[in-house]
C-alpha cells in the first residue's frame, strides 16, 4: 500500500505511471518532469515521516500506558472523561488556535464553547442574590460555565473536564491523571475510571485554604515523580501537603474542597453539573463563580474535592491577553516567555515553541535557505 497523496493516489500509483510514461513516450522533458516530481513527492513525504517520529520520539513519555488496573479509557482524547470544554470569548481567535495546538501535541480532544459577552446576560436572567460584580466580566464567565453544566446535563454525560482558556498542563497529563485514577477510592468503574463517588474535582486551582481546626479532609493520596521538589512550590501547596502530614516530596492529594481559587480545571460528573446549573443557574448567586462552588462544596451542597498540587494552571504572561475578566491585567506589560506554576514542570504551552522549532528545522524551506 502507498501513501496517500492528493486525489486518492499513492506514491505506487504514482511511480506505475512514471514507469508506463517513460515507455510509451520519447519526450525527454516529460520524462524529465515526471521523474522530478517523482522525487520531490517522495522528499516532502521523507520530511513528514521524520518530522512525526521525532515529534513521537520528543514527547513519547507521557503516553505510554502504565501497567495495573487503571483503565485504558485514561489514555483516550478525553482523558478519561466524557468530553473535554473550554469556553473561549469568540474574538479569541489566538485561543482557539492554542487549544488545538495543545489538544495535538497531548494528544487531548478539546470541545471550545462560545464565552458570554456580559452585555449580553438580561439582569433578569440571574438567580436572586445579592451579586453585584465589579467586572462586568465575572457574569460572562458565569453564564459561560453554566452553559457547558447545561451540555452536561443535556448529553447526559457521566463525566467532563472543563479548561479555562489559559490553562497549562504537563506534557505527561495522561501519566498523571493515570495515577489519579488508580488513587481515587471507588475508580476503576466501566466508562468512569475514576469512579462517580464525587460530583466535582478541582484539577487546577491557584490557591486553597483548609478549615481553621487543620484538618484538610484527605481523600486519597498518591506518589507522582513529574513533580518537583516541594520546596519550589507555592506556599498553598506546601500548607496543604503539610496539613496532610506526608513526608517527602513527589505526592498529590485529593482532599476536601473548602476554600479553592479560580477555575483553572475541574471535572464534574452528570449529578455535580446537575446540582451546579440547579443551584448557580436557578437557585441562588452571591458571588464570583469559583467562590460560589467553594460555598456549595463548604455548605455540603455539592460532593467537591481538589487535587493538589494541581495538574493544571493558569499560563500567564502579565499581559492584557490574560484575561478577560479582569481590566487591569491590560496595565501590565507582556511577557514573551510566559509563566505557569511551580508545579507544572514539563509546560505544553513552552513544548509548543520547542516542537515549531524542530518542524521549522526540518521545513523545506528552511533546507533551501
Amino acid at each position: 500500500m502507498g501513501i496517500e497523496l492528493g486525489r486518492g493516489k499513492s506514491l505506487t500509483q504514482i511511480a506505475r505511471r512514471g514507469r508506463f510514461a517513460s515507455t510509451t513516450t520519447t519526450s525527454p522533458l516529460l520524462q524529465r518532469r515526471t521523474w522530478f516530481w517523482l522525487i520531490g513527492a517522495a522528499l516532502v513525504t521523507l520530511l513528514l515521516w521524520q518530522s512525526y517520529a521525532s515529534r513521537e520520539r520528543l514527547f513519547a513519555s507521557h503516553t505510554n500506558q502504565r501497567a495495573g488496573s487503571v483503565s485504558k479509557d485514561v489514555y483516550n482524547s478525553t482523558l478519561g472523561f466524557g468530553a473535554i470544554f473550554m469556553p473561549v470569548m469568540p474574538h479569541r481567535s489566538d485561543q482557539i488556535d492554542t487549544a488545538t495546538l495543545l489538544g495535538h501535541l497531548t494528544g487531548i480532544s478539546i470541545t471550545v464553547t462560545p464565552g458570554i459577552y456580559p452585555e449580553n446576560i438580561n439582569r433578569v436572567a440571574i438567580p436572586l442574590g445579592d451579586y453585584k460584580p465589579n467586572e462586568p466580566g465575572v457574569l460572562g464567565a458565569w453564564r459561560a460555565h453554566l452553559n457547558i453544566m447545561r451540555e452536561v446535563v443535556k448529553r447526559n454525560l457521566s463525566t467532563a473536564l472543563v479548561f479555562e482558556a489559559d490553562a497549562d498542563w504537563d506534557i505527561r497529563i495522561k501519566e498523571q491523571v493515570s495515577l489519579m485514577a488508580e488513587s481515587i477510592p471507588g475508580s476503576g468503574q466501566k466508562d468512569a475510571p475514576f469512579g462517580l463517588d464525587w460530583e466535582m474535582i478541582w484539577l487546577g486551582v491557584s490557591g486553597h485554604g483548609y478549615p481553621a481546626d487543620g484538618d484538610p479532609g484527605l481523600k486519597a493520596a498518591w506518589k507522582d515523580e513529574s513533580l518537583p521538589e516541594r520546596d519550589i512550590m507555592d506556599g498553598y501547596i506546601k500548607s496543604m501537603l503539610q496539613a496532610s502530614k506526608l513526608e517527602g516530596d513527589q505526592w498529590r492529594v485529593l482532599a476536601r474542597a473548602w476554600f479553592p481559587v479560580c477555575t483553572g480545571a475541574y471535572a464534574v460528573t452528570y449529578a455535580g453539573a446537575y446540582r451546579i446549573l440547579y443551584e448557580l443557574g436557578y437557585n441562588e448567586l452571591y458571588g464570583p463563580t469559583d467562590l460560589e462552588l467553594g460555598r456549595l462544596g463548604r455548605d455540603k451542597k455539592l460532593d467537591a474535592y481538589v487535587v493538589i498540587p494541581p495538574l493544571v494552571s493558569q499560563y500567564r504572561t502579565g499581559s492584557a491577553r490574560d484575561s478577560e475578566i479582569n481590566e487591569y491585567a491590560s496595565k501590565f506589560e507582556g511577557n514573551e516567555k510566559g509563566q505557569s506554576g511551580s508545579h507544572v514542570v514539563r509546560s505544553a504551552r513552552k513544548a509548543l515553541k520547542s516542537l515549531y522549532r524542530m518542524t521549522e528545522e526540518m521545513s523545506p524551506i528552511a533546507r533551501l535557505a
